[in-house]
């Protein structure tokens, strides 16, 4: 039996599951984005009991949050993963350094690569 059943787009195209189960828990809602390994390297997704909040990625219950998966035993998806990344997330003249960070990095042994970004604490 299927734990999740699909329950439609949000406006940007991304899915979204909903649990089969009566809980309304923080894994009620799946958000995923239409990535896939072979275009973007990583999935793309969040997890929440808000459906709305969890659509909107810069304000809300789960603002700047989102997690990333990579094959386990594809090396070169961890790798072209962080460059992803850090291309899309960095200025210019940090995307020089890029490569350099891919190859410093923990994450090449783990069999899942988990990227979180959570808001910054306001002081």
């Amino acid at each position: 039996m299927c734990k999740y059943h699909f329950v439609g787009k949000d406006s940007e195209g991304n899915y979204i599951y909903e649990s089969n189960d009566k809980n309304n828990d923080e894994f009620h809602f799946f958000w995923m984005r239409p990535d896939s390994p072979s275009e973007t390297h990583h999935i793309e997704f969040r997890y929440g009991s808000d459906k709305e909040q969890l659509t909107q990625l810069m304000t809300g219950k789960y603002a700047y949050w989102k997690a990333s998966g990579v094959r386990e035993g594809h090396e070169d998806e961890y790798k072209n993963s962080i460059i992803l990344f850090v291309g899309e997330n960095l200025g210019a003249e940090e995307k020089q350094n890029k490569k350099d960070y891919c190859r410093k990095s923990p994450f090449t042994t783990s069999g899942l690569f988990l990227l979180t970004i959570v808001q910054p604490e306001k002081h």
